[in-house]
């Protein structure tokens, strides 16, 4: 018997580079769904900031009219917003724009097959509880309060 090596035939080495190109295309899918996976995180995160910039803005307002309406002198605007009024719609527009957004994103997972029922405990989706945590108790101490 001799140990020398047979040519393999044509089809087998068709097959061979059918498999490479089947597992080289699977690994391109597998990283595109990553850097869809990662960019909804950004956008995620993009919203976060937004909720935290009118929570912070919110503040900043509430406080300059408050002072603003301490001072002696007529203010035409503090009779047509009250700085409560305005602190509630920033905190309200934070809100909703960070619970609209985790919605939608849960949308897009779904319709793409990208969503894990562990995506609600990423570090992420934690932070946006977080701030939407302290946008509803702003609101409810705006709400509530005896200002």
């Amino acid at each position: 018997m001799d140990n020398t090596q047979l040519p393999s035939p044509e089809w087998a080495e068709e097959g061979d580079k059918k498999a490479k190109k089947k597992e080289k295309r699977e690994f391109k899918d597998q990283l595109a769904m990553e850097r869809t996976s990662l960019a909804l995180d950004r956008t995620i995160l993009a919203m976060v900031r937004t909720g935290t910039t009118f929570m912070t803005f919110g503040f900043a307002l509430y406080k300059l009219m408050k002072e603003q309406a301490a001072k002696p002198g007529d203010h035409p605007i503090m009779h047509v917003l009250s700085p409560r009024i305005v602190a509630l719609v920033l905190f309200v527009s934070g809100f909703v724009g960070l619970a609209m957004q985790l919605y939608n994103v849960v949308l897009i997972r779904k319709r793409i097959q990208m969503y894990q029922p562990n995506f609600w405990k990423s570090p992420v989706v934690l932070l946006s509880y977080v701030i939407l945590l302290m946008l509803f108790l702003l609101i409810l101490a705006v709400t509530l309060g005896n200002a």
